[in-house]
């Protein structure tokens, strides 16, 4: 499991992060001592910070779920279309909702990820 820290900024190395300890052993609270000389000039390949989120952004969502309530309007859609006369308007309007569903699962997916998904097998 993972934190969000709202306000702090990626730091650029381990002298302007908050959870180094550069007093002398130049350790950091998530790992063993390092070698101060290169935690000094970047921030390490080790580091668990990991991603900052934009200053600017909406509401952080689970696409994946998102996307598996649009399979599941799809394959509704799919029933009330097995069961309708293909003559009906009520056939025309079931086919034009699948399609509306299947545009809002492609634009989900195309999205941008801000964090990657976590404790998936």
């Amino acid at each position: 499991m993972s934190i969000v820290i709202k306000g702090m900024k990626m730091p650029k190395n381990c002298l302007n992060c908050d959870f180094s300890d550069t007093d002398g052993d130049c350790s950091c609270r998530s790992k063993e001592p390092y070698e101060c000389e290169f935690a000094m000039k970047e921030r390490p390949d080790w580091c668990p910070i990991i991603a900052e989120l934009p200053e600017k952004h909406g509401r952080l969502i689970d696409g994946d779920a998102l996307r598996s309530s649009f399979r599941e309007s799809i394959d509704e859609c799919h029933k009330w279309a097995e069961e309708c006369d293909r003559d009906t308007l009520m056939y025309a309007r079931i086919s034009q909702s699948m399609g509306t569903f299947v545009e809002a699962s492609l634009r989900t997916k195309a999205q941008p990820t801000i964090l990657e998904a976590e404790g998936e097998e």
